[in-house]
């Protein structure tokens, strides 16, 4: 249900903010002192490094967008959450060594 649009967006924030970024490094790479200058007042300053930064996480953020709004993780704590009161349930059906056999056999096949 989410896939498509996100994938959609993600594909345009990348295309978009990809440019951008491309665009910002060419103009802070053009500065004087790549090309040579000696003079310490044509110095890029501490907010120019930052901007620089700022962009290239913002671009890394577009990149690491998922397809699905969650994770393996969300899934494992759902599964969790959804089976615990289902344990004092099955200690009634079947014995605890029963129990510790399924599982292990589950968690390690």
């Amino acid at each position: 249900m989410f896939a498509p649009r996100l994938e959609r967006t993600k594909r345009k924030a990348t295309a978009e903010y990809g440019l951008m970024a491309n665009r910002y490094l060419f103009q802070f790479e053009e500065k004087p002192i790549w090309a040579g200058a000696s003079e310490t007042s044509e110095l890029p300053s501490t907010q120019d490094f930052r901007a620089v930064a700022d962009v290239r996480n913002l671009f890394s953020a577009v990149r690491q967008m998922r397809l699905v709004p969650f994770g393996s993780s969300d899934i494992v704590r759902l599964a969790a959450a959804t089976a615990a009161p289902l344990l004092p349930l099955a200690l009634t059906i079947f014995s605890p060594a029963e129990v510790a056999k399924l599982l292990i056999k589950t968690v390690f096949r």
